[in-house]
């Protein structure tokens, strides 16, 4: 009878220890899971001074997914400065911002980035804020986009375009 009853009291313990965790994660981040490699970084203000480069799209040109990446990322620095990247590079890499990946080739060949890369440009071009396509990063809304089907389709109507 005492091991039923310490093993009762084991589990009514566990479960009551898995409910606090599971309310105490809820609390700190709205009821969204939290992101699996922490918070992610990125700058909450349009930029004060010159943005760094984004390497030549051309260098890719046989990895078509870069490509397109890193042709939008060119276009749209201040939104990438502003978003944050899911893929983990802030600790890996030590990167501040989307932008950061593209400023280097880790963006060449992280598809999480590409697909982030992609998804500001289209939101952005739809009229959406910094803070607006951050709720969608957020949301995993970016790993819709599709980097095997068409990469090229993304660039269409782009001034000096492959159409």
């Amino acid at each position: 009878m005492r091991k039923h009853r310490a093993f009762f009291l084991f589990i009514l313990a566990f479960a009551s220890m898995t409910m606090l965790i599971h309310w105490s994660v809820a609390a700190q981040t709205n009821g969204q899971a939290p992101h699996p490699f922490g918070e992610p970084v990125y700058h909450d203000h349009p930029p004060q001074e010159a943005l760094p480069l984004t390497l030549d799209p051309d260098q890719f040109r046989d990895k078509r997914p870069a490509y397109v990446a890193y042709t939008l990322a060119a276009q749209i620095k201040e939104v990438l400065y502003q978003a944050p990247c899911y893929c983990a590079c802030n600790r890996s890499q030590g990167h501040r911002s989307l932008l950061d990946c593209f400023t280097g080739k880790h963006g060449a060949n992280c598809p999480i980035c590409q697909k982030e890369a992609i998804f500001c440009f289209l939101q952005h071009k739809q009229g959406k804020d910094a803070k607006q396509i951050r709720e969608g990063l957020a949301k995993d809304e970016a790993n819709k986009i599709d980097l095997e089907k068409d990469p090229d389709a993304y660039l269409r109507g782009l001034p000096s375009s492959p159409e």
